[in-house]
């Protein structure tokens, strides 16, 4: 266990926690706050995304539980999840997610979810990769495997802290296969699982990663979509 995950649990013994909309004790999202959150789930295929960008667009489409924004309670639990190792609301996350995977099966045929991963040096001062934990408990509940397909071989920048184009130019070429000589399934629908989807920039990096070894198709499935001001 983590330092970091270790002292978090004493605060949780120490100071309980709260539900982050109403403020019931030993929940971080109570189930009367958390059925507040519209997972209706909606599609996107990004298609301005080559015309914003400059950069070919190498994923299909991207599917959200949800809208991300400020203040609001899916935001708040989100910040929690990423930066407050409140790893149990992955759980409460998979729900929606799975959701969305019945109600567009179609997508889902033979998928394999694949985690956005985390460069090591964040992972290890983070303790763990939300993107993973949101796949694991996805794969659990739904029984299409998980596979870390990937790696992160750059160091960058949080995205959260940059403008619209320098999150564009901060994952160019960041990530790699994490076997170089594995050739994809082109038969294999392979399925990006993050917590956050704003210009599409890290799916789509990933997404290229996965094309140029062979896989065909490439979605995102995410906890919410996020706008940018320009």
């Amino acid at each position: 266990m983590y330092l970091k995950e270790i002292i978090a649990k004493l605060l949780n013994f120490i100071f309980p926690i709260y539900c982050v909309a109403c403020g019931k004790e030993n929940t971080y999202a109570c189930e009367s706050c958390f059925k507040k959150i519209d997972f209706t789930g909606y599609i996107s295929d990004f298609s301005h995304f080559g015309r914003m960008n400059g950069e070919k667009k190498y994923f299909d489409e991207v599917i959200a539980a949800g809208r991300y924004k400020e203040d609001s309670i899916l935001a708040k639990l989100i910040h929690l999840f990423k930066y407050d190792s409140a790893k149990e609301i992955g759980i409460l996350f998979a729900v929606p997610l799975q959701n969305l995977t019945i109600k567009n099966a179609d997508y889902f045929r033979n998928a394999v979810f694949v985690p956005v991963p985390l460069h090591f040096r964040r992972r290890n001062r983070r303790g763990f990769n939300q993107s993973e934990i949101l796949a694991k408990e996805l794969s659990n509940l739904t029984k299409i495997p998980m596979q870390n397909l990937l790696t992160r071989k750059r160091y960058t920048r949080p995205q959260v802290e940059l403008s619209h184009n320098e999150r564009i130019k901060n994952l160019i070429d960041a990530f790699a296969l994490e076997n170089a000589d594995e050739k994809l399934d082109t038969k294999t629908v392979y399925c990006l699982i993050d917590d956050v989807c704003t210009t599409g920039s890290t799916i789509n990096e990933c997404a290229k990663v996965l094309k140029k070894n062979g896989a065909e198709r490439v979605i995102g499935l995410v906890v919410a979509q996020a706008t940018q001001a320009k």
